[in-house]
């Protein structure tokens, strides 16, 4: 019951139309993007660390799966506009493209380690709301007290 409760509140579902599959690659990797059903013309952009267009495509009906290209390492933004169900769309972030030395500390480091070595913020479960485990920690405490008050032990 707990494991299904931990992995029920630490999926994030995500109802965003383009979603990038990961915000960390290594140097060489292809961006990929996951695409809801829905969208219609997509444009994708790639921008490296000054803002200058590192490459661009627009696609008439894209797959669930677009991949792009391959990476140079450094700090680079992407950029995806569309339409989904006749309505525009803008979803933005950034992406860190690691270099082979980013890959010799991890493995010097450890895997459980890599993500909290200096200069790099937090891992995928950053961006998590908390609110799910608070509601799961009050709800814990109230069914004790619950059954405390009723005489349960």
């Amino acid at each position: 019951m707990f494991a299904g409760l931990a992995a029920w509140l630490l999926e994030a579902p995500d109802g965003r139309p383009v979603v990038l599959d990961a915000a960390r690659l290594s140097q060489g990797e292809r961006v990929r993007w996951r695409v809801a059903e829905e969208v219609g013309e997509l444009t994708l952009t790639l921008r490296d660390s000054t803002g200058a267009v590192f490459w661009a495509d627009t696609i008439a009906r894209p797959d669930s799966l677009v991949v792009g290209p391959a990476t140079p390492p450094g700090s680079l933004t992407y950029e995806a506009r569309g339409t989904v169900s006749g309505e525009a769309f803008r979803s933005a972030g950034p992406l860190e493209v690691e270099g082979p030395e980013r890959e010799l500390i991890a493995a010097a480091v450890g895997p459980l380690l890599a993500g909290s070595a200096p200069g790099i913020e937090g891992g995928a479960a950053a961006d998590r709301a908390i609110w799910p485990f608070i509601l799961a920690a009050v709800l814990l405490c109230a069914e004790w007290f619950w059954r405390r008050r009723i005489g349960l032990r």
